[in-house]
């Protein structure tokens, strides 16, 4: 989980079929194909399901970046 000041942004953990997953909490982001909207009551806005280190790409660090700024 990676948290700025008292606000998290993104939390990373554990998928399902071998796959990680990067939740990310931002309301200035539109959802995707690969950046997938959740419902609005959970504890985050978008879901990007990860199954290699390639795709820990410049896309994803764009968005985490937007929710990191949007936080601070």
């Amino acid at each position: 989980m990676s948290v700025c000041g008292a606000r998290q942004f993104a939390m990373l953990g554990p998928g399902t079929r071998g796959r990680f997953e990067v939740g990310i909490n931002s309301k200035d982001l539109e959802g995707g194909e690969r950046l997938v909207a959740q419902p609005a009551r959970g504890m985050r806005q978008f879901t990007v399901w990860l199954t290699t280190l390639d795709e820990v790409d410049t896309e994803l660090l764009g968005w985490l970046r937007a929710a990191y700024g949007a936080v601070g």
